[in-house]
């Protein structure tokens, strides 16, 4: 979180069955102590956007650069927020259906502690200028070691946005505006959503709605692991799943196991939507011990999820093993 960085990108030219071409976007400035946390997005005049988060001093914010010939150059940043710590996740910003752009902000107390609450800000001009929409919103147990955070958005078929937020209570968090996020209802504790100290993501592919995560720590009894060389452990954030909703977001009946492995974690998943399939790229320990130490694209088709626990052929390269019903 402390160390400079560079912002790069492996292109694929094969719908994402093989990647290649690495290229530098972005570097850290001088004063930067990191940049960090992408999200994507085609904006409405046709250059492409790249939201990040840069780190200087004791302020974390949210930029926006925009390009108009692909990522090769970037035009100047976008503060999207104001000058305090806030952390946003990747892919995070979403379009609302009536063209605003809308982010969870999770705001820290501090550098120095953990405490956090969720904050939301919208643009009404493609990003050009931002505004917070509301006061920020308090995990409802004030003896919390943690907070509200990590938080994600989503827009449902009635215009509701429902947010969520990781938190140590053992599930996502779930809050819900009616009015495009200027009230918001107390967040509560998801009996579906359980959690460890991870966060989540919801997004629509195709005719379905994924939501990826990892399960409770102690799901069906297990309990976290210890990677005995490095003794530092990897989180609970073992299995990765994806629930699968054929109503947009109202009800995840279907269910199926992305990664299995206790002795790996995975975690931080982003979504990219393809024709016929789509894309979930995240970190993976990869046998290393440490929670954050790799990072792996895995794609999905469509046609995997086409009926509850269905495993056609070709899932034994995405799916470890079937997730039994929830």
């Amino acid at each position: 979180d402390a160390d400079p960085a560079r912002i790069s990108a492996v292109f694929s030219s094969d719908e994402g069955q093989s990647w290649g071409g690495h290229r530098v976007l972005m570097t850290c400035r001088e004063g930067d102590k990191n940049i960090m946390s992408v999200s994507f997005m085609r904006m409405l005049d046709g250059s492409l956007g790249m939201f990040f988060l840069r780190k200087t001093g004791d302020a974390c914010v949210l930029n926006l650069v925009r390009s108009d010939d692909e990522g090769e150059s970037w035009g100047e940043p976008t503060i999207c927020t104001d000058n305090q710590y806030y952390v946003v996740n990747n892919d995070r910003v979403i379009r609302l259906r009536n063209g605003n752009l809308l982010f969870p902000a999770n705001l820290h107390a501090s550098p120095a502690t953990d405490i956090s609450v969720q904050c939301y800000f919208l643009s009404e001009d493609d990003g050009k200028t931002w505004k917070k929409l509301c006061e920020p919103l308090a995990h409802p147990d004030r003896t919390t070691t943690s907070g509200l955070q990590e938080g994600g958005v989503y827009e449902m078929p009635d215009g509701t946005i429902w947010g969520w937020a990781r938190t140590r209570s053992g599930s996502q968090y779930s809050m819900y505006s009616k009015d495009g996020g200027v009230n918001w209802t107390t967040p509560v504790g998801s009996e579906l959503f359980t959690s460890p100290d991870a966060p989540m993501q919801v997004k629509d592919v195709g005719d379905y709605t994924v939501a990826i995560f990892n399960p409770k720590p102690r799901y069906y009894g297990r309990v976290e692991f210890e990677a005995p060389e490095t003794g530092k452990g990897l989180w609970a954030r073992t299995p990765f799943v994806c629930l699968v909703s054929h109503d947009r977001g109202q009800t995840f009946p279907d269910g199926y196991f992305l990664e299995t492995d206790p002795s790996n974690s995975y975690c931080y998943p982003a979504v990219f939507e393809g024709e016929d399939y789509f894309l979930v790229a995240y970190y993976h320990s990869n046998g290393s011990g440490l929670c954050l130490s790799s990072g792996k694209i895995l794609r999905v088709s469509l046609s995997e999820l086409d009926g509850p626990y269905k495993t056609p052929a070709k899932a034994a390269k995405s799916y470890a093993a079937q997730l039994p019903k929830l």
